[in-house]
């Protein structure tokens, strides 16, 4: 009895071993498996707050990969997002195949919108099921990316060391990550890691304006395709500005040290964004 109980788990939970451990899926309802809330950098809280993202390590340990992980901090007044958990601790991905005996399928990764200070991958609009229904012979990943001020705040007044000197661009910087992730290991759902396509809308095509012209990103992707602002110049500005923005964050916070800053609840840092 518990030998087929074993078995009925199997068919159920889907298995994945990669270099970054043993991930266990879940089985939607219409037979896609998906594997949800795989870490593809370590949790950007504490002193890695404001730090580009930091590889995780190679693991032999098993993973629930059953479930969403948190998305980004944000509002919830926007109905899209409203009740889905939010944490500083935001940096998963999400896999949709149909089989994990096909290899070599082309791989699609979707970048959402949200003006970059709203949106996450696991809004149920985003829920790969469906698509790779549809779409069996690709493989869909959803990513999560760090938004408003944990993505973009310009630390270089109070960061003399240099350790924050990627501060105002980390957006840019979740999705190189997420991609070297899905390149190094996407094979092992099946994925060709040389057929990636990014593709995104509204904030989301600017973040992938931004990975073209990336060098460090161009190995890990092929194609993009963008939805609504292919435009080199949206969503990106000037250093001026940046400083500016981050003298009134800093004001609305009462001008705290940047350790100071560091061990802020991640609700105080973002009221302060709402004020800004």
């Amino acid at each position: 009895m518990q030998q087929q109980e074993g078995e009925k788990m199997e068919i159920m939970r889907p298995k994945v071993t990669t270099q970054k451990g043993t991930y266990i899926g879940m089985r939607e309802k219409n037979g896609i498996l998906a594997f949800k809330g795989i870490p593809f950098a370590q949790p950007p809280v504490g002193p890695l707050r404001w730090q580009a993202p930091r590889e995780v390590p190679n693991s032999r340990n098993t993973f629930d990969a059953g479930t969403f992980k948190p998305i980004p901090m944000q509002s919830e007044e926007d109905e899209r997002y409203k009740g889905l958990e939010k944490s500083e601790d935001c940096l998963y991905l999400n896999v949709f195949t149909a089989d994990l005996v096909t290899k070599n399928k082309p791989v699609l990764v979707w970048v959402y919108g949200g003006a970059y200070i709203k949106g996450g991958a696991s809004r149920p609009l985003y829920n790969g099921d469906r698509m790779i229904n549809e779409n069996p012979d690709v493989i869909l990943v959803t990513v999560n990316y760090r938004l408003g001020v944990f993505a973009t705040l310009n630390l270089s007044k109070t960061d003399e060391a240099g350790r924050y000197r990627y501060s105002n661009n980390l957006a840019q910087m979740d999705l190189q990550a997420a991609l070297k992730w899905v390149h190094d290991n996407i094979a092992d759902f099946g994925g060709n890691p040389d057929n990636v396509t990014l593709f995104g809308h509204s904030a989301g095509s600017s973040n992938i304006s931004a990975q073209l012209m990336m060098k460090e990103s161009r190995p890990y992707f092929k194609k993009a395709i963008m939805h609504s602002s292919f435009a080199v110049d949206v969503g990106t500005t000037s250093w001026e500005d940046s400083l500016g923005a981050a003298d009134v964050f800093f004001d609305i916070l009462g001008n705290p040290t940047l350790d100071e800053l560091l061990n802020l609840p991640a609700e105080t840092i973002y009221d302060a964004q709402v004020k800004l």
